[in-house]
């Protein structure tokens, strides 16, 4: 499945470089969403538990859509939900595992890095919601690929990685 995620990601930089003009770089910022799923501690409060972030067809392959389900009550106080529609260049459900959000998002700037360039991934979301867990993951990957457990450092090809890892929460930045 890791392999089907990164050929997708690797449709979608092509779709994106292919669209640049000018020289814009900006091409290449994707943006991608991760669905955690409920902790074993929430799922232990009880109550109904629902998926409201789904998965929903996309109107181009480059793309997709994610519905997002919102339950309301109306004006009478009858439950309802309403719904929104994004388009994301990936979406990743609950059941996607750190190596298929690797293979799409970490591998590509792998690639990058190797031609000299910057890669930057910035996760933005409320608290618990999954970006420490993701980001810490990326990280793991990202530095096994730049220096695999059999590489030999060389003066030829010497490497250095430097990682920026911030919070921000609120106006304090940890």
């Amino acid at each position: 499945k890791a392999a089907t995620t990164e050929a997708a990601a690797a449709a979608v930089l092509a779709a994106k470089a292919s669209n640049a003009t000018n020289g814009l770089a900006t091409s290449t910022f994707l943006v991608c969403a991760r669905m955690r799923p409920a902790f074993e501690s929430e799922l232990a409060e009880g109550g109904e538990s629902f998926e409201c972030v789904l998965k929903t067809a996309a109107p181009k392959e480059t793309v997709e859509e994610v519905t997002v389900l919102l339950p309301k009550l109306s004006l009478r106080g009858d439950p309802k939900l309403e719904k929104s529609k994004f388009l994301l260049d990936h979406a990743f459900g609950q059941a996607a595992s750190n190596d298929e959000v690797f293979a799409a998002l970490g591998r590509p700037l792998i690639a990058k890095a190797f031609a000299g360039e910057v890669g930057v991934i910035f996760a933005y979301g409320q608290t618990g919601s999954g970006k420490t867990f993701t980001m810490s993951a990326m990280m793991d990957r990202v530095v096994a690929e730049l220096f695999p457990a059999d590489w030999a450092p060389d003066p030829a090809t010497a490497r250095a990685a430097r990682f920026s890892y911030l919070e921000i929460l609120g106006s304090a930045v940890h």
